[in-house]
């Protein structure tokens, strides 16, 4: 209970007290930690040599306590956290994003990923994070995809950033793998994808 509403004078904070009104705890942050567990094609990429367009990471697991969730206000959704009136403020925002790439015919002679993930501020970037990509050699995939190359792709960001009553935030990544009959797939599996965020205080 706040100061105000303390009735009894002189109390002696050393004595036990019973108390019959209901306590709660105030000042809980707002926050959210949403997962990808599923795989999302990337925009396609080919030799050029350009990168392609950022594209918008999806967010398939933002159920409230359903495994490692936490979206206790449901401000998580349609793959943006949205602030409201109530929940305005300064946030510390983090993100992971995993990708990978098969070159299905073994062809050695890859150009590296070329890759990086944004956090976008009401549709404009305000971050960029670059990837650091390795490489797998797999003697016999299976019967189709023998000597197949993979190379995969991480990307972590972090950021600091005052949201007002409206203001959404996104995750955005684009990635260059160049090599015959190569595709790129963000891979969900294992909570190598999510998305994050707390309130550090009030604007």
């Amino acid at each position: 209970m706040a100061i105000s509403k303390i009735q009894s004078e002189s109390m002696n904070l050393a004595d036990d007290y019973t108390f019959t009104g209901a306590l709660s705890a105030g000042g809980g942050l707002d926050k959210f930690h949403v997962y990808k567990t599923n795989t999302q094609n990337m925009t396609a990429s080919s030799g050029g040599g350009s990168v392609p367009s950022m594209q918008i990471v999806t967010f398939n697991s933002v159920t409230n306590n359903s495994g490692n969730v936490i979206n206790p206000d449901g401000l998580f959704a349609n793959n943006k956290f949205t602030a409201t009136s109530a929940s305005a403020g300064t946030y510390f925002i983090y993100y992971q994003v995993y990708w990978y790439a098969y070159d299905a015919y073994g062809n050695n002679n890859l150009f590296p990923i070329d890759g990086y993930g944004e956090i976008h501020k009401n549709g404009s970037a305000i971050t960029r994070d670059f990837a650091a990509g390795s490489r797998q050699f797999f003697s016999n995939f299976n019967a189709v995809y023998n000597n197949a190359v993979s190379k995969s792709a991480t990307v972590r960001g972090y950021s600091i950033i005052t949201l007002a009553n409206t203001d959404y935030l996104e995750i955005k990544v684009t990635s260059l793998f160049n090599g015959t009959g190569s595709y790129t797939q963000i891979q969900g599996a294992n909570n190598q994808v999510y998305f994050g965020g707390f309130r550090l205080g009030s604007v």
